[in-house]
């Protein structure tokens, strides 16, 4: 008499197969303020779903650069019905949104690297002075000339300018903060928005500045 055996050999590890699965697939983090030092810590979870042992050879973000960060798995092997998971940072160190993703290469055959998408926001002050160099030529001696010089805040939170450094040798360039209508410092100039200071050049001699 000849039985079936295929309920026995149904066990057998080399008929089986891992199925990967990701838990978030997208992670938003939280604004930060980057000029703080703040960072934000997310976890992910690795699922296999299959009938074979799930084998995860290597996880890592798509740009070095980035402010992401991905630490090491908890275990690299995880069963048929198991977990294991790991936790992406996100610590901004200026005005961004940032984008990345984290690639997970696994033994799967049908998703040999999954994916999880990253979003986070850095919050800082940028500031940004036009123009940052300037030729005022020649002048005729006794004559003066002024030259505007806009400080603009491009991030996305206040600038604060609490003084100023004007160095120069000649007693013919002088800083004209326009305190009248910017007021006494500190400056607060709230993103994406400008003042404008004035360099004033009156030669009274020959010698150039």
């Amino acid at each position: 008499e000849v039985k079936s055996t295929s309920d026995a050999n149904s066990d057998l590890s080399g008929d089986g197969v891992p199925d990967i699965a990701v838990n978030p697939s997208t992670i938003n983090f939280p604004n930060l303020d980057a000029a703080a030092g703040l960072e934000a810590t997310e976890i992910v979870v690795v699922t296999n779903q299959g009938t074979a042992d799930l084998h995860i050879s290597d996880i890592y973000i798509n740009d070095d650069a980035s402010p992401f960060n991905v630490n090491v798995i908890s275990s690299p092997l995880i069963p048929p019905g198991g977990e294991a998971q790991f936790t992406v940072t996100f610590s901004p160190d200026t005005a961004a949104d940032n984008l990345g993703l984290v690639y997970i290469d696994s033994d799967d055959p049908d998703l040999p690297t999954a994916q999880v998408e990253l979003n986070g926001v850095g919050v800082a002050p940028v500031i940004e002075i036009t123009p940052n160099t300037y030729d005022f030529g020649t002048l005729y001696i006794g004559c003066e000339q002024e030259q505007g010089l806009s400080i603009k805040n491009t991030g996305s939170a206040d600038l604060i300018v609490s003084n100023f450094s004007f160095s120069t040798a000649s007693t013919d360039m002088n800083f004209d903060s326009v305190e009248a209508e910017n007021g006494p410092m500190p400056w607060t100039i709230s993103p994406m928005s400008s003042i404008e200071v004035f360099v004033d050049y009156s030669p009274m001699d020959e010698v150039g500045d």
